[in-house]
């Protein structure tokens, strides 16, 4: 109740600032109907709160259903954008990494809405994993069978997609895993066979672009094939590209690092002290933080930070009770990552 009350207050404080944000510079950046876009997300936030509200006051209706349900969707989420990643990877004769695709071929838009990054789809792995892992030590042998190779096909896409920050919570997890099986040994082996695989596997990915090519080369016209034959020359990049020409320094350290979201962050300052209390609404940061962006028509950069987000579209209060819901988070979230806890209350 306590969390799902500090979310529903979140919601309406965003509500009300979006609202007001309609005297603020946001009028210059949005029309009538992109200030009623914004409150999608608002709208959808609610309406899940109160589902989960509904749910814990219903007799004999068990809260792990909505869990299950979510997964059930999440996992159609990722394999559907997965496959139509994968199929862009080989069918667009790229040499780079998957990570480096063009976001604005046509192929990434859904329903004429942008496909989620690759960076949001690791996430999403990241969680399927972690739950995949934990049912995977309390199944039968022949269902575990099932679930190592499914933690295979995800670990492969972590190395694929190649998100630095899933990259690093892939191996973050793997840790807290080994630390908390009973039998040291068995958990280690477990974790470097599934490690070796993955890795196999998203070489396997990565490399069958050259056999792709040969086999579309044999269709091609013979002015064509000599293109082909030089393009085939090229060397494949399994890994994505960190430089950047424009950056040395301490300003390339970020880069690499942090993708470029300080600058994000301390521009989205500039705008927080001049609003501080009331903030400028739901989705305000792809506006504020991207007017050449959206002018030059690139792609729109989120500021890529829960907190600063929620101070910026809330002000203060909202994001007050956002350290909240954390701090009365925390436990749960210690308690979350031990197996052994796990695995004596699963069943």
């Amino acid at each position: 109740k306590q969390f799902l009350n500090i979310l529903l207050a979140i919601q309406i404080i965003q509500i009300f600032s979006t609202i007001l944000s309609t005297n603020t510079i946001m009028s210059e950046y949005e029309n009538i109907i992109n200030h009623v876009g914004r409150y999608n997300w608002l709208i959808s936030s609610i309406a899940t709160i109160l589902i989960f509200m509904i749910a814990s006051k219903l007799k004999n209706f068990n809260l792990k259903n909505l869990f299950y349900i979510s997964i059930f969707f999440l996992s159609c989420m990722v394999i559907w954008f997965s496959l139509k990643n994968i199929v862009d990877f080989y069918s667009s004769e790229t040499r780079a990494s998957l990570y480096n695709l063009d976001v604005f071929r046509d192929s990434a838009f859904f329903l004429n809405h942008q496909m989620p990054r690759v960076t949001g789809l690791s996430r999403s792995i990241i969680f399927l994993y972690v739950v995949t892992f934990f049912l995977s030590q309390n199944t039968q042998w022949k269902t575990r069978i099932y679930l190592y190779i499914t933690l295979i096909i995800l670990g492969s896409l972590i190395f694929l997609y190649q998100s630095k920050y899933a990259l690093i919570s892939y191996f973050i997890i793997n840790i807290i895993f080994y630390f908390n099986f009973l039998d040291k040994k068995k958990g280690r082996k477990i974790i470097i066979l599934l490690f070796i695989s993955q890795i196999v596997l998203f070489f396997s990915l990565s490399s069958s672009r050259i056999i792709i090519d040969n086999f579309k080369s044999l269709e091609l016209q013979s002015q064509n094939q000599e293109l082909n034959e030089k393009k085939n020359k090229e060397d494949i990049r399994h890994f994505r590209k960190f430089e950047n020409l424009h950056k040395k320094g301490i300003g390339l350290a970020e880069h690499i690092i942090l993708s470029g979201r300080a600058e994000l962050w301390l521009k989205a300052f500039d705008f927080i002290k001049h609003r501080p209390f009331l903030g400028y609404g739901s989705m305000s940061d792809r506006h504020l933080l991207n007017k050449e962006r959206i002018n030059n028509n690139f792609l729109v950069n989120p500021v890529s930070n829960a907190f600063i987000y929620s101070f910026l579209s809330g002000g203060v209060f909202c994001l007050f009770l956002f350290l909240l819901f954390w701090w009365n988070l925390k436990k749960r979230i210690l308690t979350l990552i031990d197996i052994k806890y796990i695995s004596n209350n699963y069943e």
